[in-house]
């Protein structure tokens, strides 16, 4: 399957892309933790996972502790939502999260919610295809131009946000990106939407790899005890293309094209990949927690 962009002699129009909304449907589910560990995964048109951990008991629902998909075409996509109590209720823990990719778009969000015990959670999404560009010979420059949306939140947990991060590679160049995401006057939610581009080198008529990733995570926050809510979220959007000939000009007629999805196994994304580990000491009891168990909706999204 190819898709073709032609380049323009101005940069492209940008759009704003679309970040998942994470639903508290109900704190009273008990707070999960994720422990991440970077493993290498293969890399295919769409790659997601969300996971979580906590050393509480699991609460349920059963199998959500963790998700992920790989689709070597088309969009990749999952939702995962967990709690944690100890047996006397009065220790609870929830992560939720949902990832979404495919060529050319990523998006992830976390949310975490600790009352009294702890819990971690985590999301990656990432996209990678070989790409070939058309309309010209010898060397010229790539830049693709991408949208980022990033975005974090807290409540009464001031200080402990973790903003996303972000890879990119194109050809031989990669390129690691973290917004700074500011809390002033103790302000709970921050975000931003930028531009963002990517510029390699390469050889007309000679595939190389086009890949992005998004990633957040979040290690056992701590407050002392106190109930607390975290949230993060992240997306990136390829907006369009501008090749340049190695003279420096625009090349009007060139055209980027997906070449043929890679073999599972033949490319690698370095930092992409979770370890997930699980303690799972048996049921506990349910217990809507006075102070966070009525709140529904979601944060900032």
């Amino acid at each position: 399957m190819t898709e073709s962009n032609r380049a323009a002699t101005n940069r492209p129009v940008r759009y704003r892309a679309s970040v998942p909304r994470i639903r508290v449907y109900s704190l009273r589910m008990r707070f999960p933790f994720v422990l991440w560990s970077v493993l290498v995964m293969p890399l295919a048109a769409g790659t997601v996972m969300v996971n979580s951990f906590s050393s509480l008991p699991f609460d349920g629902p059963p199998g959500t502790t963790s998700c992920s998909q790989f689709v070597p075409v088309g969009l990749a996509s999952c939702h995962m939502g967990a709690s944690f109590s100890d047996p006397t209720g009065r220790h609870d823990a929830m992560v939720s999260g949902s990832a979404t990719a495919d060529y050319g778009s990523i998006s992830g969000g976390i949310f975490v919610g600790i009352d009294s015990g702890d819990a971690s959670g985590s999301y990656g999404s990432s996209f990678g295809e070989q790409v070939i560009v058309l309309g010209g010979s010898g060397d010229g420059t790539l830049i693709t131009h991408y949208q980022l949306v990033s975005f974090d939140a807290e409540e009464r947990a001031t200080g402990l946000t973790v903003p996303p991060s972000y890879q990119f590679q194109q050809g031989l160049t990669t390129i690691n990106y973290t917004p700074f995401l500011p809390h002033p006057n103790f302000n709970p939610v921050s975000s931003l939407t930028e531009d963002f581009d990517v510029t390699s080198r390469f050889t007309f008529g000679e595939p190389f790899l086009l890949s992005a990733y998004t990633h957040a995570e979040y290690r056992n926050p701590q407050t002392g005890g106190r109930a607390f809510i975290l949230q993060t979220s992240s997306s990136a959007q390829i907006t369009g293309y501008t090749v340049l000939d190695s003279g420096g000009a625009v090349a009007a007629d060139a055209i980027v094209e997906r070449t043929a999805i890679p073999e599972p196994g033949t490319l690698w994304l370095g930092m992409a990949g979770v370890l997930m580990i699980v303690v799972n000491r048996g049921a506990g009891l349910t217990k809507r927690h006075r102070a966070l168990g009525s709140r529904r909706g979601s944060i900032g999204l």
